[in-house]
């Protein structure tokens, strides 16, 4: 069960309490489990290597927070076996399927905390930071500012871009890369 929700919320942001909450909500444990029995399973996840924890990165404070992380699968196709297909979210899946070309490519990874609002990844290697927002379409105007806003109220000069799954789009908007997430995949030099 633990497996499924982890499955079914890949790249939300996932808390012991949330978590707690909603495995007593559905009858799966009692109200007076302990947050670390339910902290140890989330590490047995990681341990079994089907989950990987990634941590909140406070751009503004430059400091790692230990609260509210996501969770990353190690395998998208286990994840359609385990939640049946049923979800539609393809833009997890895209962020699922970045995570894990980062974490192969040898980054740092976190998901950025500005303000309010958040910046999928914050990668790390080598002494270079780098900014990357996913979505599956920049078409919608909302989404578009959703996407872009975080990365124009940045206040230094890394790399940030934007990895989007449509075929035809501008390549810059203000700074910020705009790129198919097609050719991110097969080329590791974009992120250079």
């Amino acid at each position: 069960r633990l497996i499924r929700f982890l499955a079914s919320n890949v790249g939300n942001r996932i808390s012991v309490t949330k978590l707690k909450n909603f495995l007593i909500s559905n009858g799966w444990i009692s109200s007076g489990t302990h947050h670390k029995r339910i902290q140890n399973l989330l590490d047995a996840t990681e341990h079994a290597y089907l989950f990987y924890p990634v941590s909140r990165y406070n751009i503004s404070g430059k400091k790692e927070m230990t609260s509210l992380g996501k969770y990353y699968i190690a395998d998208t196709g286990l994840r359609n076996s385990i939640i049946d297909f049923k979800s539609e979210d393809r833009g997890s899946v895209l962020e699922n399927i970045v995570f894990l070309e980062l974490k192969r490519r040898g980054y740092k990874i976190y998901t950025g905390k500005l303000n309010k609002s958040e910046i999928d990844f914050v990668i790390t290697k080598g002494g270079k930071t780098n900014y990357i927002q996913i979505t599956e379409s920049l078409n919608n105007p909302e989404v578009r500012e959703r996407e872009l806003k975080p990365l124009r109220n940045l206040n230094d000069a890394y790399k940030r871009m934007v990895l989007t799954y449509e075929p035809d789009l501008e390549k810059h908007h203000n700074g910020i890369e705009i790129i198919n997430i097609i050719d991110f995949l097969l080329n590791p030099d974009i992120l250079e």
